[in-house]
């Protein structure tokens, strides 16, 4: 497609409450989704065919961005058994998976550091966060 065509092109639009619970919509262009895949790349990990990308909560705007890195680059999609976010789940898949990947609202971090299940993951490659304010005090380090 001709790069004017693009940036005209729709390529889904989502509506969700967000972390906020108000309801809203995001439309996201094929030309927004590409370059969110390249600045990926560029600025935060490099992801390939050895590597996988959990999908551990329901698709969003976000997540939506690392479906199209992660096909991309050729990585293992992982979506959790449960279906959802759960903290001994996560860890478990961590450990599994190597060059693991995956997108966590600062919410989830937080669960994740205090599950009884919480540990070092053996194969933890990058974490990105964001979303909603993180709150300091949950991302202290566990012994």
């Amino acid at each position: 497609m001709p790069p004017a065509e693009v940036k005209r092109t729709t390529q889904l639009a989502l509506l969700h409450s967000g972390t906020t619970g108000v309801p809203k919509g995001a439309v996201l262009t094929h030309r927004n989704l590409l370059f969110q895949t390249h600045a990926y790349f560029a600025d935060i990990d490099k992801l390939g065919p050895n590597d996988a990308v959990l999908h551990p909560a329901r698709c969003r705007t976000a997540r939506v961005a690392t479906h199209c890195r992660s096909f991309a680059a050729g990585a293992v999609n992982v979506i959790p058994e449960s279906g959802h976010f759960e903290p001994e789940e996560i860890f478990e898949l961590l450990d599994h998976w190597h060059g693991a990947s995956f997108f966590a609202a600062p919410t989830m971090v937080v669960r994740l550091l205090a599950s009884p299940a919480a540990r070092s993951p053996q194969h933890l490659k990058t974490l990105v966060y964001g979303g909603a304010p993180n709150v300091r005090r949950g991302f202290i380090a566990r012994d």
